[in-house]
């Protein structure tokens, strides 16, 4: 139940994010007014995220999470 609650604020969040980028399309890309909202968005469907995943158990811990980075390092820094 919990599951399908964030599913569907992420749902929401990704909605909204896509509406909100066609507005901001038509109007001046350049605009640097713009650039907060569209960072805002992106830090919430972060957010999203990272709540499913927690709540779906898809984590780690710190330790577990610096070893799985040191091997992805050290098998790129071999090819």
């Amino acid at each position: 139940m919990v599951n399908t609650a964030s599913s569907k604020s992420l749902d929401q969040v990704v909605r909204l994010k896509r509406r909100t980028e066609k507005v901001l399309a038509e109007l001046h890309s350049g605009d640097a007014r713009l650039l907060p909202i569209k960072r805002r968005f992106q830090m919430l469907e972060g957010l999203c995220r990272g709540e499913l995943a927690v709540l779906e158990g898809r984590t780690c811990s710190h330790s577990e999470a610096r070893e799985k980075l040191l091997r992805t390092v050290r098998t790129r820094s071999c090819t």
